[in-house]
């Protein structure tokens, strides 16, 4: 893509989320729904080191420090969305993800990579994870969110934003990409695009009615599946998340 159409993206994203989201709710909203998803697949010990690739503005790095673990750092190319990140406190440098791994000389105890991997041709993308692999810890964990094309919505999602290059994939094919480089252990979920916790009752209770629309909603997609002959996947969710250890 050319570089000032990617420019001009990251520019009117980071006005657009500056300006008319309160981020305080955005961050609070991601720590919600990493408690949900992500808790149980972090170290106990709260001075893990946890890279987070590809952090905007900042929010898991901010879902991370409430849960405890001070020592997250996030990276991502947009020096704009770093700046705002950084003037809400939050731990973030401006660098190429892939140029960042290369250089770097420590490893993680665990890598997030939420959303970002579309972005990256194959190519890329097998390059991200290879370097992913080789800066985990042993007993690492490498955190992915990607749109997942096995949901009905998903040409929406893969041309929804102009900077995706794959677009999305299914459990399938992740799991083959991350199986190349040296993963072995895949855990793969489905997932809800919100946490169910809220400051507001209200709020978590339209979040639980919501809950069990989706769930039949994802039990009509497999049926779907199954009434065209193919065996249903497991995930079926619009957003696929998947946890690859290293052994």
């Amino acid at each position: 893509m050319p570089h000032e159409l990617l420019s001009k993206y990251f520019e009117t994203r980071a006005k657009y989320m500056h300006r008319l989201k309160k981020l305080e709710d955005e961050y609070l909203s991601k720590y919600y729904w990493m408690k949900d998803y992500i808790v149980n697949y972090l170290p106990k010990d709260k001075n893990a080191r946890i890279l987070v690739l590809g952090c905007g503005l900042g929010h898991e790095v901010w879902a991370l420090n409430r849960m405890g673990y001070s020592n997250a750092l996030g990276v991502d190319i947009d020096m704009k969305q770093v700046r705002i990140a950084r003037s809400m406190g939050i731990n973030c440098v401006c660098a190429d993800a892939l140029v960042f791994l290369e250089k770097l000389q420590e490893n993680y105890d665990v890598i997030l990579a939420f959303n970002f991997i579309e972005h990256f041709n194959l190519e890329d993308a097998l390059k991200l994870c290879k370097l992913c692999y080789s800066r985990l810890s042993k007993g690492g964990a490498f955190i992915l969110l990607t749109p997942n094309a096995a949901n009905p919505l998903a040409m929406r999602n893969i041309y929804s934003d102009l900077t995706h290059k794959i677009g999305a994939f299914t459990e399938t094919s992740i799991a083959q990409l991350l199986r190349s480089v040296g993963f072995n252990k895949i855990i793969l979920c489905n997932v809800r695009p919100f946490g169910l916790e809220d400051r507001s009752l209200v709020k978590r209770l339209l979040k639980l009615i919501a809950t069990v629309i989706i769930h039949v909603n994802w039990g009509i997609i497999k049926l779907f599946y199954i009434v065209n002959g193919i065996l249903p996947p497991k995930v079926v969710s619009n957003d696929l998340l998947i946890i690859a250890i290293k052994d």
